[in-house]
């Protein structure tokens, strides 16, 4: 390793700890409450080092989202890729959701606070909703694969896709969204098989389903 390219790894190591940082204060505080000033102590960086690689609050909480979601899109698009039968796919997508929200919990509480997001809309602006739509889009992209796929192989109902991915992404969210209002810290994860499946079979009972037919 060259002079130059260690240099680029301490500044990427720096950079990497003030988010961790920054994400853990947010979690603990919310945005709105947290300062640059707490941000420098709890890195153990000074202001000045802060500021030469964000030039905002806003722009550290911008960074921490893209490298949050980065690491969903990769398990997606691992899950997608993978070998696994399309409702397999599915329940992995369940589960690792399921999990994001139980270690990130104080986190993303955040979003789920009216005055919060409000708040970093007004310091952000625009570019926050671009970037929710944006990584919005990309994972709604992937998922709506598996979708197609199982609808292409026969093993599911032609539904609009677009219809599905809401329709899982409501179910999934909703109950993150309940646990975190409420403040029951119990694990989310260990819903993935309730959950999976009231989506895949939906909540009739196999006779109701028959007399159905």
């Amino acid at each position: 390793m060259n002079r130059e390219e260690r240099k680029q790894r301490e500044e990427l190591m720096k950079k990497s700890d003030i988010l961790e940082a920054a994400k853990k204060l947010f979690a603990e505080k919310g945005f709105s409450l947290t300062t640059v000033d707490e941000i420098a102590k709890e890195s153990a960086f000074s202001k000045a080092t802060i500021y030469h690689y964000f030039k905002s609050k806003g722009e550290i909480f911008m960074e921490i989202i893209k490298k949050e979601h980065q690491k969903v899109m990769d398990k997606i698009e691992s899950i997608v890729n993978s070998e696994k039968k399309c409702e397999e796919k599915i329940k992995a997508v369940i589960s690792y959701w399921l999990e994001t929200y139980d270690l990130n919990r104080s986190f993303l509480s955040i979003f789920f606070s009216p005055e919060e997001r409000q708040k970093i809309q007004r310091e952000i602006g625009k570019n926050f909703i671009n970037l929710m739509m944006g990584e919005r889009e990309k994972y709604r992209k992937q998922v709506g694969k598996i979708f197609a796929e199982g609808i292409k192989e026969g093993r599911f109902r032609k539904f609009d896709v677009k219809d599905l991915i809401t329709a899982l992404n409501g179910i999934i969210h909703a109950h993150a969204v309940r646990k975190i209002l409420e403040r029951d810290k119990s694990s989310l994860k260990e819903k993935t098989e309730t959950i999976y499946q009231i989506f895949l079979n939906g909540i009739l009972r196999k006779e109701e389903k028959s007399e159905k037919k």
